[in-house]
């Protein structure tokens, strides 16, 4: 899956990245969280927005996608800590 981002270059998706990224957003809020915690927010977040679009989708809908699972998951505290860091 490709990834258009804000300035409008194709990034190859990276679930790896996603997990730093979510577990930033837990250890800056001191809710330290798991690797196998972060891998399946991740792993949520991708067959999302695999159901949306399999094809490409923008850094912007990525970014909506992971404040809802981190919230439909009991993480909101993560999730408002990722809006506010993003």
């Amino acid at each position: 899956m490709q990834i258009i981002k804000k300035n409008g270059s194709l990034q190859d998706f990276d679930k790896a990245k996603l997990e730093r990224t979510i577990t930033a957003a837990s250890d800056s809020i001191l809710q330290r969280m798991n690797s196998s915690d972060a891998s399946f927010l991740a792993e949520k977040v991708e067959e999302k927005i695999n159901s949306i679009r399999a094809d490409k989708t923008s850094s912007f809908e990525i970014f909506a996608i992971v404040l809802y699972v981190l919230k439909s998951e009991g993480f909101a505290p993560v999730a408002d800590s990722y809006y506010n860091g993003a």
